[in-house]
């Protein structure tokens, strides 16, 4: 795991349309599974709705790093409109705790608060500690909702 000292130079950017392909392999990688008509189908509508929410790390080779998906949209249960979603984070995990999710997310949340967002939810594995962890230090708390599952 390398430190923000020995971490190459990161730039932070909106998504592009040809980014695409390398997020169905960043996803790959951090999943372990092939989701590429669920980026094909996603990746247009989180680009054109907010593309200062979807956001790219760099690094000074232009290899993507890491990238945040963000949302600004209301939800049932009376969520206003205004309401900020994390949908995916992901970085490169020989890059995991050097600081550049923490910077995608910094921008995240600036790019949110400047289109008048007062709350962002995301949805998280309790068994991703990690995660978990990440978040909590970014401010985020356990919310009022409980996230009910049932396997048919």
């Amino acid at each position: 795991m390398k430190t923000v000292e020995e971490t190459p130079k990161t730039v932070i950017r909106p998504i592009r349309e040809d980014d695409l392909s390398r997020f169905i392999e960043a996803d790959y990688h951090q999943t372990g599974k092939r989701r590429e008509a669920y980026w094909q189908d996603r990746f247009s509508h989180f680009a054109h709705r907010h593309p200062l929410a979807c956001l790219v790390a760099e690094d000074d080779a232009g290899a993507m790093v890491g990238y945040v998906v963000g949302d600004v949209r209301g939800w049932e249960y009376g969520v206003p409109e205004s309401t900020g979603w994390i949908e995916a984070i992901n970085v490169r995990p020989d890059l995991q705790r050097a600081g550049v999710a923490s910077r995608l997310m910094d921008q995240l949340l600036g790019y949110f608060k400047r289109a008048g967002v007062k709350q962002v939810y995301c949805v998280v594995d309790w068994e991703q500690e990690g995660a978990i962890r990440f978040f909590r230090s970014h401010g985020f708390r356990p919310g009022d909702f409980v996230f009910f599952e049932k396997e048919l």
